[in-house]
């Protein structure tokens, strides 16, 4: 008898500590999640954009689900398809807002392979893995990068006739925009070359964009909307940029300093804080039908820095 009732007792207690062992195990189970990175650090901040319309939120380039990646690249050293495909799915299963959730893109996963390649696209020789130095550069990009004149650079002081130089057709709205520039140390520095390596500037009624760059005649060709308007000066300062190459060539992180150092320039001449985060101009570039064919990466920094500009990481030079 009493050994039945000890059974008994067996019976009822043990659905009970099954039932703890369950909530225990599915309580490691979030903790292991939320320790693996999902939570670490949030950088939202880095979405906050006042002209770029491209929505990264629910791609595999959202800041905060890179981070995510960065740590799962970690335990695994490379990441393939099935190994991000999972990543999301854990990721939505735990997201708060169910506006963030991520959706894969084949097109997406490829360009996030190739960040530090050499190849044009993924081969079946070659493979598509994302590894450490692919994420490094979606990692630089999320620090607090500013393009500064470099110390010992001489500021040279540009008198009217070198600026005619430079506005070769003498155009009003052109000399007076270039005015404006030069209040900016960056942009005196930018004229300050283009007036030593003999680079002209012209209006032309443009469609499509604001400007661009001719190498063969080293010639900024500019819409007159842009010189005539102190909010799309920036288009000039992002041509000076481009001009600073002397190489035939263009990348994904030329077309992102260029506009992140034209927004800049602007942004303290106005007094107007409209700039988006490096980051979110990058992925822009680089998934844009147009900018994001060339490659990822050429010497435009070490154009610059010949130039007096350096890119600067917080209070460290980039290598």
């Amino acid at each position: 008898m009493y050994i039945k009732n000890q059974l008994k007792s067996v019976i009822l207690v043990l659905p009970l500590i099954l039932i703890a062992g369950l909530f225990v195990f599915a309580s490691f189970e979030t903790r292991s999640t939320s320790d693996s990175g999902l939570n670490d650090q949030d950088m939202s901040c880095l979405l906050s954009c006042g002209y770029i319309r491209r929505n990264i939120v629910n791609t595999i380039f959202h800041p905060n689900f890179v981070l995510y990646l960065s740590g799962q690249q970690k335990k695994f050293n490379t990441l393939n398809e099935s190994h991000v495909k999972k990543a999301i799915s854990i990721w939505n299963n735990n997201v708060v807002n169910k506006r963030e959730m991520i959706l894969y893109q084949q097109e997406h996963f490829n360009k996030l392979a190739m960040l530090s390649k050499t190849v044009d696209e993924c081969d079946d020789n070659y493979g598509c893995v994302v590894n450490g130095e692919d994420l490094a550069v979606l990692r630089y990009w999320m620090s607090d990068i500013v393009a500064e004149v470099v110390e010992t650079a001489a500021m040279q002081i540009i008198n009217p006739s070198e600026l005619k130089l430079l506005n070769i057709e003498n155009d009003k709205n052109i000399g007076k925009a270039l005015e404006i520039i030069m209040g900016d140390p960056v942009g005196q520095q930018l004229i300050s070359h283009a007036i030593g390596r003999n680079i002209t500037i012209r209006p032309e009624n443009l469609r499509d964009h604001k400007g661009y760059f001719e190498y063969a005649s080293k010639t900024i060709v500019i819409d007159p909307t842009v010189a005539s308007y102190i909010l799309k000066i920036n288009g000039i300062v992002h041509e000076l940029v481009h001009a600073i190459s002397v190489d035939n060539d263009n990348s994904v992180f030329e077309e992102t300093f260029a506009e992140m150092i034209g927004m800049a320039v602007q942004d303290r001449i106005t007094d107007i804080d409209i700039s988006c985060n490096p980051y979110i101009v990058f992925i822009d570039r680089l998934l844009d039908p147009h900018y994001g064919k060339y490659p990822v990466r050429n010497n435009i920094e070490k154009h610059l820095q010949q130039a007096g500009i350096v890119i600067k990481i917080a209070s460290e030079e980039m290598d």
